[in-house]
């Protein structure tokens, strides 16, 4: 067959040993790598890995004549110059590097002369250079036979060439956020979560740190630990949200009582988050956002996020990026409509209509929100029942009183499903006869 046979099948794979496709790569750290890390040029970041192992040349070689190998790298650079002896053969072959090898660079090509045994096409080969990855993606190595120099410099005409992935990125602390919702209960003026309950739960996190294991290592080829990312006593947890109700808390056990808490300090200057600092004690473990009420205080509607501020290690160069995750939310039953104007003016005749097309009757509640130096005193229509596929019809002088000003905003809550319920106010000017209708649901 000449100088060289051409291997019989074509064998691929992403691994170490590329004709073994269970052979996986390494997984390294990003978030775990330091300056000190860094190549003479901060061109990659060294690791400790073999990036070819025992893989097939693809070609036979009759013995006196020569090929060209050519090694080619992505997502990582050589560090150090390549030698000769960092590419051996299981059988008969001399290589000596012809191009490239310089240290930083990303290809070699090697001029390998037979030997008295010859090459065969199966003959294993390994290629173990020092190696710095630039953690852009996963590292991957090609080799490529070539039967001329010029060929393997200018990559045409090839005998043969195998490629695959020698080494992959994962985050060596990783965080895990499931969203899920509470619900506050209409028939207790959302004083209480439905069921009747004073403590709920919107969601779960985990500070996960599984990846600190032998199966993730750090630059150093070390098993990776959370110590070399972050110090953990010293990052912060944030529940963003309203939470000017309630005490708000994370906790080990989904039921919010049967574990450990880690207690948040509400920012009551705002009312919109809540932090811990110090998060040893939700390393590693869900936790969920939990939150108490009093049954007095009314619960109001939100949506939750849980965001980390990793207190990472000064020299970092891939430092792990604080998250914001969507943790949960609290959302109302029944039917809550705003009324942004009801007035006992005497000179109109204002009406609410509220129309129930249920098959049950309805309790309703109406609250009142004022301008200042206004007060709003409940009339005796401010709560009742609207009777199933029925029309209620209330003036504004039953509902309310009012004084400094004959106007007030009211919030009207109903325990029936919104679909069913239709609202609007009705004016009439008593001056003119003319009217004023305006549809809130």
């Amino acid at each position: 067959m000449g100088l060289v046979s051409a291997l019989g099948a074509s064998t691929s794979a992403l691994a170490v040993d590329l004709d073994n496709v269970a052979d996986t790569p390494d997984i390294f750290a990003p978030d775990s790598v330091v300056a000190a890390d860094a190549t003479t040029g901060d061109v990659g970041y060294t690791v400790a890995t073999n990036i070819m192992d025992t893989t097939a040349i693809g070609v036979g070689v009759a013995t006196g004549n020569q090929i060209f190998m050519r090694f080619d790298l992505t997502n990582a650079v050589f560090d150090g110059a390549v030698t000769s002896t960092d590419l051996t053969p299981t059988a008969s072959g001399t290589p000596a590097i012809t191009q490239g090898g310089a240290d930083e660079g990303s290809f070699v090509i090697f001029d390998i002369a037979a030997g008295a045994g010859a090459i065969n096409q199966a003959d294993d080969w390994t290629f173990d250079p020092g190696v710095a990855m630039t953690f852009d993606g996963a590292a991957s190595v090609t080799m490529t036979v070539y039967e001329t120099l010029t060929q393997a410099v200018n990559q045409t005409d090839s005998l043969y060439s195998i490629s695959g992935v020698f080494a992959t990125t994962a985050a060596g602390v990783a965080t895990d956020t499931n969203a899920d919702s509470a619900t506050a209960e209409v028939s207790t003026n959302f004083t209480q979560f439905a069921g009747a309950v004073l403590t709920a739960s919107i969601g779960d996190s985990t500070f996960d740190t599984s990846n600190g294991t032998a199966g993730t290592l750090t630059p150093a080829a070390g098993a990776h630990t959370v110590a070399d990312t972050l110090t953990v006593a010293s990052s912060t947890v944030t529940l963003s949200g309203d939470v000017s109700f309630g005490d708000w808390y994370l906790h080990s056990a989904a039921d919010c009582t049967s574990g450990a808490d880690l207690d948040l300090t509400e920012d009551t200057d705002t009312l919109d988050s809540a932090t811990a600092t110090g998060i040893a004690a939700i390393e590693g473990a869900t936790h969920y956002v939990c939150v108490d009420v009093d049954g007095t205080e009314e619960i109001n509607e939100g949506s939750y996020t849980i965001s980390y501020g990793w207190d990472t290690v000064a020299t970092a160069v891939f430092p792990l990026a604080d998250t914001d995750e969507a943790v949960g939310a609290i959302v109302r039953n029944g039917t809550t409509v705003q009324i942004p104007y009801l007035t006992v003016f005497e000179d109109y005749n204002q009406r609410l209509v509220i129309v129930n097309r249920g098959s049950n009757d309805a309790a309703y509640t109406i609250t009142f929100t004022t301008e200042d130096g206004t007060t709003a005193t409940a009339g005796t229509a401010a709560t009742g029942i609207v009777p199933a596929d029925e029309v209620l019809s209330l003036k504004a002088s039953d509902i309310v009183s009012t004084t400094g000003t004959t106007r007030t905003a009211a919030t009207l809550v109903i325990v029936a499903p919104s679909a069913s319920i239709d609202v609007a106010t009705n004016q009439v000017n008593l001056s003119d006869g003319s009217t004023d209708t305006v549809v809130l649901n």
